[in-house]
């Protein structure tokens, strides 16, 4: 079981993100010892789940997670029911639009659909992000107890150090901004130049909590444009999904 556990942990390094990595940095990001590490990526590059870049030491994820994630879509019915709503905001809005869901201290993209008409941010369906840091995360942190959020602060004190203090400030800042106005912003908190802004939605029987976001580079935007132009759609949709799944039977 720890072979397993560890397999995944290092499969989980990679967070969906294209840049390959080295042994050295899969043992920072998972505190698994570089011994073990070697074994674990030779294994995988056998079974497929990752591969050499050529020429380096380096290794990026292969084709099988690819497989696993398909076979979850074609199973799921939560992307068929969000994408006639998500696709035509994004176009409307020229941005990104996501749904996200808690990850550890992380948020995973769980829907993913963006306007061919801005520029790419690299992210995707199963993209993970820093809960402490964006949007999609700031919500998430909002819909939790008090006991539950502090315990979360707890954690993002142990992991970011110094940097903690002014993260956590921002997430109090967010989340006063949820209570009086049903939204939060991140401009530039996680990437230089990129905003997101995201609301708390309620999807399927379950009304499974997730954060509804839209996000984009910030050219020829600012926050005024955002409050007056992309906040009311997103609001808007956000209500407009969450009445068309309320009889849906489906999970993330």
């Amino acid at each position: 079981m720890l072979t397993v556990s560890r397999g995944l942990s290092v499969l989980q390094a990679f967070q969906s993100r294209l840049d390959p990595l080295g042994n050295a940095e899969i043992v920072r990001r998972t505190g698994i010892p570089k011994a073990a590490v070697s074994r674990i990526t030779s294994t995988l590059i056998q079974l497929g789940y990752l591969k050499r870049v050529p020429g380096s030491r380096l290794f990026q994820l292969g084709i099988m997670p690819l497989a696993v994630g398909q076979a979850y879509l074609d199973a799921t019915k939560m992307l068929k029911a969000v994408e006639p709503f998500m696709q035509p905001l994004a176009d409307e809005l020229s941005t990104t639009t996501a749904l996200a869901i808690p990850y550890d201290l992380d948020m995973l993209y769980v829907a993913y659909f963006n306007s061919p008409n801005i520029a790419t941010l690299t992210m995707g369906l199963g993209s993970v992000l820093p809960m402490a840091q964006t949007s999609v995360g700031y919500t998430y942190l909002w819909s939790l107890s008090t006991s539950a959020r502090e315990a979360m602060f707890a954690r993002i004190r142990a992991r970011d150090g110094a940097k903690a203090k002014y993260r956590i400030k921002r997430i109090q800042e967010a989340i006063k901004s949820l209570d009086e106005n049903g939204y939060c912003m991140a401009i530039s908190d996680w990437q230089p130049d990129v905003y997101g802004t995201s609301v708390p939605v309620r999807l399927g029987k379950s009304k499974t909590l997730m954060s509804f976001s839209c996000g984009a580079v910030m050219h020829g935007v600012n926050e005024e444009y955002i409050r007056k132009n992309i906040i009311p759609r997103l609001k808007s949709v956000a209500l407009a999904m969450q009445k068309a799944t309320a009889d849906l039977d489906f999970e993330p």
